[in-house]
């Protein structure tokens, strides 16, 4: 039996909402259905994800009904997928998604003052005492990784970008989930330097995701590579803006996902702030 359904919400980068290609399910969990479409020849694959409809969206994503999300959780891993503008659909069995009446632009990051994201990443981060991902590593693996993650920060914000992009080399995968802790913290550090005033130029987002090949995972490189297009989840937006609410809600985000993104907003913060009083 075949089945159409339409997004209820839907947020994606124009490039990719216009541009047909044929893909697969990448990977399945309780909120979240990813889908991977290659693209050439730009060289980057995208992911799209499909949400529950309790989810606020992530760049390139669509908030489903719930009839429709518990029905693509039902298809197989790895089964085929089709992209056709607007619309996504599987065969065998016959499930459509429509998203065209829905779709906007990816959030993108808001413009805010540096001491204002420090003061708020440390409010929610002292309330909570819930410590980032790298903890779980060697102290000396995991004081090492963050030395390595203010290097990126500051060549970030010099706009070096052939020793950002080794250093987001150096620096992605480490730490537990889908989207390893330091992949976390890298889009944290873009998004507050962006966030705060840096108007360096950054690496490309094709390059960087090359360099990342086989060294995080898809979904750890999509985010990283979203953010430095500018695009970066619907919470952290509302976060950046002032919303206290969106700042629990990041921080509560997976096993420790969000405190992760939240440290690398400190990290980022910091290196923008030092520089900027020198």
């Amino acid at each position: 039996m075949s089945a159409a359904y339409e997004a209820s919400r839907a947020c994606m980068n124009r490039f990719l909402a216009e541009t047909d290609s044929d893909g697969w399910l990448h990977s399945c969990f309780h909120t979240a259905v990813n889908l991977f479409f290659p693209l050439p020849p730009h060289g980057t694959g995208r992911l799209v994800t499909l949400l529950a409809p309790e989810r606020d969206l992530v760049p390139d994503s669509l908030i489903l009904p719930a009839d429709a999300f518990a029905a693509v959780q039902r298809l197989p891993a790895a089964g085929q997928v089709k992209k056709r503008g607007a619309l996504i659909r599987w065969e065998g069995p016959s499930l459509a998604v429509s998203f065209g009446n829905a779709r906007t632009d990816n959030p993108e990051i808001p413009a805010c003052r540096g001491e204002d994201i420090g003061c708020a990443a440390a409010q929610v981060k002292a309330r909570l005492q819930k410590p980032h991902g790298l903890k779980r590593l060697p102290d000396r693996d995991c004081a090492t990784r963050i030395r390595n993650l203010y290097r990126l920060a500051e060549y970030l914000r010099r706009g070096r970008t052939e020793e950002a992009v080794y250093w987001l080399a150096a620096s992605a995968g480490a730490g537990p989930g889908l989207t390893p802790s330091s992949d976390d913290m890298i889009v944290g550090i873009i998004a507050a330097l962006r966030s705060a005033g840096c108007r360096a130029p950054f690496p490309e987002p094709e390059d960087v995701y090359a360099a990342l090949e086989g060294r995080t995972t898809e979904v750890g490189r999509h985010y990283i590579c979203c953010a430095l297009e500018g695009g970066i989840s619907e919470t952290m937006r509302n976060a950046l803006r002032g919303d206290a609410s969106a700042w629990d809600r990041l921080a509560e985000t997976g096993a420790t996902s969000g405190i992760d993104t939240i440290t690398g907003l400190e990290i980022g913060v910091r290196v923008w702030i030092k520089q900027n009083r020198l």
